[in-house]
């Protein structure tokens, strides 16, 4: 499995906003913002079911997310991927 990181950087052109100015105009753009961070909670989840499709047998998994976590699934629980396992 590769995994990959990802950065923006903001162009030296883009002035940072104080949080409490970026406005409904900002949607789909990235935003250079500025303030400070007084209390963080853990990331909920927005997914509820996550669908997998299989390389090998071309099988559709799908697995409800009902937690603030889930675990992937590694491999695929088809009938056809278990025989050749």
């Amino acid at each position: 499995m590769r995994r990959f990181e990802v950065y923006f950087n903001p162009s030296s052109a883009a002035k940072p906003h104080p949080i409490r100015e970026v406005k409904a105009t900002h949607i789909g753009k990235l935003v250079n913002v500025r303030g400070v961070v007084t209390r963080s909670t853990e990331v909920k989840p927005m997914m509820c079911v996550a669908t997998y499709t299989c390389d090998m047998c071309g099988a559709e998994t799908y697995q409800p997310v009902s937690s603030l976590s889930f675990t992937p699934l590694l491999m695929c629980p088809s009938e056809d991927c278990q025989k050749k396992i």
